[in-house]
């Protein structure tokens, strides 16, 4: 659960579509293929506007945004806070 304005609980709604590790030698080119449906897909008013109705922010992008975002995520959760230190 997360904290959002004067200390209310917001629930944070996320959904990602990812791949086993080692799916295969081909795994890249089915990953980019997917990445590239998906995109195409969040470019449709219609479909957009149901997520957005739903409570989600519908983002896309590539697949190496997508890992530089979990890389900061996992920093900043897994390190101490600074108060801490």
């Amino acid at each position: 659960m997360c904290y959002g304005g004067r200390g209310r609980p917001v629930r944070a709604r996320c959904q990602y579509l990812v791949r086993p590790d080692g799916a295969g030698r081909n795994a890249k080119d089915i990953q980019d293929t997917i990445a590239r449906a998906l995109n195409a897909a969040l470019k449709s008013e219609a479909l957009r506007s149901q997520l957005e109705k739903m409570g989600y922010e519908p983002l896309g992008g590539s697949p190496a945004d997508f890992t530089r975002y979990i890389d900061a995520e996992l920093k900043k959760w897994t390190e101490p806070p600074r108060w801490q230190a």
